[in-house]
């Protein structure tokens, strides 16, 4: 359990600290994940196994205690009249670590929904104003897209004073206060969709052991782009997990002791481990869009309601979500050569990710391109020389500018051994391969075909999705620092953003711009150079005759920020963007509560068993 103690009042704290007086409030709730249910209630404290619960609080009358399910009646306690006992509803088959109790000072604040409310203290329920209406619009994207319905009565969001985060309990999610309730009226779309989307990821259908947990925290990483983007379509969010999030996931899994997302889990601290954001969080978020994106919307829809509905209430390993996504698209007529498990165990059970190196081999086959396409994982060592013979089976995608399709993301090829050839239409076309970056690698080119694509992008932008331009930017600027592109190729990469107005590409490129001044030696050129491409990029946006949208709104203030970066003394580093800083800050505060759960347990059994 944790207890926080509060002081009431708006300005609570300033007022305290003039001396004026204030009220103390108490909140009281749980927190069991991952292995605190055994010392709340006797219990086989394992993710795998479930059951039902059926709770009763008792409280002083003062305050309100709520569950995972609604409350069935009330009764005074016959030897203590200032003591209520609540009594709830049987719980369905559940986890130990999603039972959820919190007790304190809460008002309910409905919304559209009458199955969901906000849990917040009184003084700031008029700050509910965003929350009240994501969330419906959230439950109800879920429900419709996978067409499995929210099984339980209600579902409760409890912004907690004093919380970090955000804990997907069943039925009764916690979130920190202020996510729920800013001091805006606004709320935070993409951890209340998260929070939401792991009432089916992670609660209805759960991991059978905590080193499948990507199952649980990726797929539903996915699901919060995925749904966050159809609540708020002006902003591309399924693009940003694809580029700037990958990006952080990679800069993870370049280093050599980066572990594979499945790791051995037979102690409770094995588990902080295995819940690394990077790990399970980005890399796993990141595998479930190249499925998506792999099968398309339609075909991975129906394999996602069809996982639900065979193993809702149940535990899970990862052949279970294989299975049911290859199956929908085995009935689709999909025709892939590989399924699904073949394609995607690989980049869950083994460390590190690819590099394919496409290289124009001169040569002609019936007047089509030879190009040779090989693969070797990445690792943060100079010329990425080492001795790791890993691979992976990759399923290619590409486009030209005689065929520019970069919405085509059925596999022209796969690259499942060391190297292999390929025949390209087109004789002086640019090829840039990894359509939407479909796929969880990165990609270089030969000089002349690097020189192309640079050409192609400097006149005729708007025939690349943001995606691609952000990829072109983020692999060419880490292959640089690496050595493995042409030093005149990467003193052209930045140029290309002069004009550049897209706010993925611009996350993407002030996080990795960095990059191109620690590569030289003369730093402080690179740096007035970057300065100037930067304000060259600002004056751009501004001079347009186009309508200001809200997008170039977002892109002129990161750029005027990044400029006040570069003015910094310690400018080498790598820029961190507000979006991205709110995630770290999350993140960061969730594994710090894990840890501190973990340490400050004060019960025996600390070995797990599998």
């Amino acid at each position: 359990f944790f207890e926080i103690v509060g002081i009431t009042g708006s300005n609570a704290i300033s007022r305290a600290a003039a001396g004026v007086l204030y009220t103390l409030v108490y909140f009281a709730g749980s927190q069991l994940q991952p292995t605190s249910a055994r010392a709340l209630f006797p219990c086989f404290d394992e993710p795998g196994l479930k059951a039902t619960f059926s709770i009763t609080v008792g409280h002083p009358n003062k305050y309100h205690a709520y569950t995972n399910m609604p409350l069935t009646k009330s009764a005074v306690d016959s030897v203590s009249p200032n003591i209520i006992w609540d009594y709830h509803e049987t719980s369905v088959v559940m986890s130990t670590y999603l039972v959820a109790i919190i007790v304190g000072d809460f008002t309910r604040v409905p919304t559209s929904d009458p199955r969901q409310f906000i849990l917040v203290r009184d003084e700031v329920t008029n700050l509910t104003r965003d929350a009240a209406v994501f969330v419906p619009t959230i439950l109800n994207e879920m429900e419709t897209r996978l067409s499995t319905p929210f099984p339980l009565p209600k579902l409760d969001h409890a912004g907690v004073f004093g919380f970090n985060g955000g804990m997907e309990n069943y039925g009764l999610i916690f979130y920190a206060e202020t996510d729920v309730a800013g001091i805006d009226g606004s709320a935070s779309l993409t951890l209340m969709a998260h929070e939401t989307s792991h009432m089916w990821t992670g609660n209805l259908v759960t991991c059978q052991w905590w080193d499948v947990a990507w199952l649980n925290e990726g797929m539903t990483h996915f699901f919060t782009y995925l749904i966050s983007e159809k609540v708020d379509p002006s902003s591309p969010y399924l693009d940003f997990l694809g580029t700037q999030l990958m990006d952080n996931g990679m800069d993870f899994d370049l280093e050599p002791t980066a572990p594979p997302m499945v790791v051995p889990i037979s102690q409770p601290a094995d588990i902080v481990t295995g819940f690394a954001e990077e790990l399970i969080y980005i890399r796993g978020g990141n595998i479930g869009r190249v499925m998506y994106l792999l099968l398309g919307d339609e075909i991975f829809m129906e394999g996602m309601k069809n996982y639900f509905a065979d193993n809702q209430f149940q535990s899970v390993r990862e052949e279970h979500l294989f299975t049911a996504l290859n199956n929908a698209a085995e009935a689709a007529g999909l025709g892939l050569k590989y399924s699904v498990s073949e394609l995607i165990t690989p980049f869950s059970n083994q460390a590190g990710f690819p590099l394919v190196t496409v290289t124009n081999t001169g040569a002609k086959v019936d007047g089509k391109s030879v190009y040779s396409v090989s693969q070797r994982r990445l690792l943060n060592v100079k010329n990425n020389e080492h001795d790791d013979d890993t691979l992976w089976p990759i399923a290619l995608t590409w486009a030209t500018s005689s065929n520019p399709n970069f919405d085509d993301k059925n596999p022209k090829t796969y690259l499942t051994e060391a190297s292999t050839t390929v025949t390209i239409d087109g004789d002086d076309d640019w090829v840039l391969f990894n359509n939407r970056r479909s796929g969880y690698y990165r990609v270089n080119y030969d000089t002349v075909t690097w020189n192309k694509i640079l050409d192609a992008l400097k006149t005729s932008r708007g025939t690349f999705p943001n995606t691609n331009v952000a990829a072109i930017i983020s692999d060419g600027l880490r292959l640089c620092l690496l050595g493995l592109v042409d030093p005149d190729v990467c003193e052209r990469i930045p140029k290309n953003l002069m004009d550049e107005r897209s706010l993925i590409v611009w996350l993407t490129a002030a996080k990795n711009l960095h990059k191109a001044i620690a590569r030289v030696a003369d730093k402080t050129a690179e740096l007035s150079r970057i300065k100037e491409i930067v304000k060259n990029a600002e004056f751009n946006a501004l001079k347009t005759r186009e309508a200001m949208t809200p997008e170039r709104e977002s892109v002129l203030e990161l750029l005027r920020n990044f400029s006040k970066h570069l003015e910094e003394p310690n400018a080498t580093r790598a820029f961190i963007s507000s979006h991205e800083e709110f995630w770290n800050k999350l993140f960061e505060k969730q594994k710090q509560n894990l840890k501190k759960r973990l340490s400050s347990r004060k019960y025996p059994h600390q070995k797990l068993q599998n």
